[in-house]
């Protein structure tokens, strides 16, 4: 998986036999007040593509934006090994 990023937001990409694909936008909204929030939302190509699928049960493959705090788990679902594998970032 290949990933353009910056402090804030990365180009989530997963390879699959080859052929990078852009799967979403992972966020991150720091904050002063109380813990940093992670967002993640599905590309529409990847949405409506044949090979696409949920990357966690957390995640699942509907359009629209994920929440979550650091410290409640949405991260993980970019730590599977496997994932990791197909992954860059």
């Amino acid at each position: 998986m290949t990933a353009a990023s910056d402090a804030r937001n990365v180009e989530v990409h997963l390879d699959l036999d080859g052929s990078p694909q852009r799967v979403g936008l992972l966020r991150r909204h720091a904050s002063r007040q109380q813990a940093d929030t992670l967002t993640f939302e599905y590309d529409p190509a990847w949405l409506e593509g044949d090979q696409s699928f949920e990357l966690d049960p957390g995640l699942p493959l509907t359009a629209g934006l994920f929440e979550a705090t650091r410290s409640n788990g949405m991260a993980s679902a970019f730590e599977h090994d496997d994932l990791k594998r197909a992954l860059v970032i």
